[in-house]
């Protein structure tokens, strides 16, 4: 059965016993316990991303301490890049692993916008999440070390165990990470951490987090940061 934003019967009585187990944690946990764990996820999820934020900030502030020439930066510029990412799923408490590919595209060096694709794999029965994002993009360094924070927003797809359907959704998601530049057009994505929201799944709103780490390289724009007195 394929389906659009499906209702809970049309999952569930498509559903084996042994896919039931592991589907929507709405279908078998009680509201106290469901309630408790995502509480927990949402705290956890949240010192990640404060932790991140708070690299960035404490590597902004030591770059202004260092008393170096005032860095420009390179100006316009367009980076594409892929990671490989792992996130904690609150759908059925699982790991799950994937990839994505994403383009940062800068007028200047600390404003910009990125847009992402991630596919997320479930380990077990065939689920899969799918997201395509976008949005602004801030980075506090234009060279080295290079943290930033964005704020991301678009389509996510759910497919549900065993293909019986699937479900598009609005996600919203905020991150944070560090790149390292190591080369004229080369950067390392050391990490970027990213906590979605899903508020309109159809078992109830899901959050899934994790972090991600790969490698970019820039194509357009200058390769080189000016610097000035």
């Amino acid at each position: 059965m394929r389906c659009g934003v499906g209702s809970i019967e049309q999952i569930s009585s498509g559903c084996s016993a042994e896919a039931l187990n592991s589907c929507p944690f709405s279908l078998k946990e009680n509201g106290t316990a469901r309630n408790s764990r995502l509480h927990s996820n949402r705290k956890l999820a949240l010192g990640w991303l404060c932790s991140v934020v708070l690299l960035a900030l404490i590597s902004q502030r030591e770059v202004r301490a260092q008393a170096l020439p005032t860095a420009s930066g390179p100006g316009a510029y367009v980076i594409a890049g892929a990671t490989f990412s792992r996130f904690n799923a609150d759908y059925g408490s699982q790991t799950i692993t994937g990839a994505s590919v994403y383009v940062d595209a800068n007028l200047v060096w600390r404003y910009g916008v990125e847009a992402e694709a991630r596919r997320m794999n479930y380990p077990n029965f065939g689920e899969r999440e799918s997201t395509l994002l976008v949005g602004p993009r801030w980075s506090f360094r234009p060279k080295g070390f290079v943290p930033y924070v964005k704020v991301l927003a678009g389509d996510g797809r759910f497919d549900f165990p065993y293909g019986y359907g699937y479900g598009n959704y609005l996600v919203v998601a905020p991150g944070a990470g560090v790149d390292l530049r190591v080369g004229g057009r080369v950067r390392v994505r050391l990490v970027d951490f990213e906590y979605q929201v899903w508020p309109g799944f159809t078992f109830g709103s899901l959050h899934p987090y994790g972090v991600s780490a790969g490698i970019s390289y820039q194509f357009l724009g200058s390769s080189r940061t000016k610097m000035s007195k």
